[in-house]
């Protein structure tokens, strides 16, 4: 490893360099979702992952591709405020101060838009969580949050970790996918630091 690429990593290890990563998941009208390399996801990580990055909505035609709808990514400012705001989760209970996800209160596909007043700030699992549980959170004028389930029984304290599953692929030889297979270390970090 060169000394610029030992630095590069030491910058995203220490939380100081933003990474962009493109993850292209097609979901059709039932909702199923597949990646580029075939592997299916779950309904629940595709709105996950949809959720705090930017969206580019194409549908395929006898035509061909149209672009439908392009949603940014909640921007350096509105999380820097959502950082100053809460130093931590905004899930009830959660003390978590390291990495966050902007959260949209009201999802994007329901209407929800990326401003100030529809974001929450939540740890990378609460953030899970909420998808995978369909947690419905209400976000209040003094900018705290309740959340309920979908039966409305209100949750006051942080919920243990789920994995998001699906079902497994027909071939057992099939690259890893989202649900917490083991990851390739070397081939990451090469990704990340472009060699």
């Amino acid at each position: 490893m060169s000394q610029s690429q030992a630095d590069a990593f030491v910058e995203l290890v220490l939380g100081r360099s933003e990474v962009t990563v493109e993850v292209v998941a097609h979901v059709s009208e039932d909702g199923h979702a597949i990646l580029d390399n075939g592997n299916p996801i779950s309904e629940e990580l595709a709105e996950c992952l949809a959720c705090d990055g930017a969206v580019t909505t194409v549908i395929d035609t006898p035509a061909g591709p149209i672009e439908r709808d392009r949603q940014k990514a909640p921007s350096k400012q509105q999380r820097k405020f959502l950082q100053r705001r809460h130093p931590t989760c905004q899930f009830p209970g959660c003390h978590h101060a390291g990495k966050f996800d902007a959260h949209h209160v009201i999802e994007r596909s329901k209407g929800g838009r990326t401003k100030l007043n529809n974001l929450c700030r939540l740890c990378w699992l609460h953030h899970r969580m909420v998808h995978l549980h369909k947690l419905i959170l209400t976000l209040h004028r003094d900018r705290t949050i309740t959340v309920t389930t979908a039966d409305g029984v209100p949750i006051d304290r942080p919920i243990p970790f789920t994995e998001f599953t699906i079902d497994p692929p027909d071939d057992p030889n099939r690259i890893g996918g989202w649900s917490g297979q083991h990851m390739d270390l070397p081939y990451v970090v090469a990704t990340v630091l472009g060699g």
